[in-house]
């Protein structure tokens, strides 16, 4: 099971900016990965666990802004979509296994 979390938290002032640097260092501290700027990802090994890294990420969720915290389960097949000029196309075959990364 993959963790997605993607934020948009504000950083208009030093305080800000100070509460956005520590939640990032807690993201990586949990062992996610930085994919974008306010992207993370993470990989899972169970339901359980996935569910004990979401309660420990918002236990230090900031106050302000906003936090989407999304899973996709290892075993997706033939979901994915990848978009080139205007035509879709399948990412994977539907018959073999996923890796995201």
């Amino acid at each position: 099971m993959w963790l997605f979390i993607s934020f948009d938290l504000p950083s208009t002032t030093p305080e800000y900016r100070k509460i956005y640097r520590l939640f990032v260092k807690e993201l990586k501290n949990n062992g996610f990965l930085q994919l974008h700027e306010s992207f993370f990802y993470r990989l899972c090994f169970s339901p359980d666990n996935a569910r004990n890294i979401k309660g420990n990420i918002m236990k230090v969720c900031p106050e302000k802004g906003r936090l989407f915290i999304g899973c996709v389960p290892s075993n997706l097949s033939g979901g994915l979509m990848s978009v080139y000029n205007q035509e879709s196309q399948k990412f994977f075959d539907e018959t073999s296994p996923v890796s995201l990364f």
